[in-house]
């Protein structure tokens, strides 16, 4: 049985090694199913299913690598995650339950790291390729605050 610890680690399961994080069990929680036609060099074509987290839980984990590096790469990634929260149903993409309130475990963890981005953003605008204003507004509604944070 998998070890649904927050820490981060590497597991041993049936003699393979897995690595652990904070918010892996919830964004693995919800998977969407993504069929592939990938089509190599040699002209022959592979068909394949690929199960990938729900948009949600690609910006949970997204949120703690924010929160551990602060890497522009992580930024550009939650605004386009975020353009597709804005652009599609919830059942499409997955569910959706950040906008909860309140928020509790990894989805706490992400709303207080997005909401301090936003807050960060707005007191002091980055330097990126994007409209980061997009961004913040989609932080601002479509992520609950924590009660604590929003006191501050």
């Amino acid at each position: 049985m998998l070890n649904h610890d927050i820490r981060l680690g590497t597991y041993a399961v049936d003699g393979r090694q897995f690595d652990s994080m904070p918010g892996f069990t919830v964004a693995l929680a919800t998977r969407l199913s993504i069929n592939v036609v990938a089509r190599l060099s040699t002209g022959e074509e592979l068909q394949f299913t690929c199960n990938v987290p729900s948009v949600e839980g690609a910006i949970i984990l997204k949120a703690y690598a924010w929160d551990g590096r602060h890497a522009a790469k992580d930024a550009v990634d939650l605004h386009s995650l975020f353009r597709i929260v804005e652009s599609h149903d919830v059942d499409v993409i997955g569910g959706w339950h950040l906008d909860e309130s309140p928020p509790k475990g990894s989805r706490r963890d992400s709303s207080r790291t997005l909401h301090a981005l936003a807050r960060g953003w707005e007191a002091r605008p980055p330097k990126v390729s994007f409209n980061y204003r997009q961004l913040i507004s989609s932080i601002r509604t479509r992520v609950a605050g924590v009660e604590a944070d929003r006191r501050v």
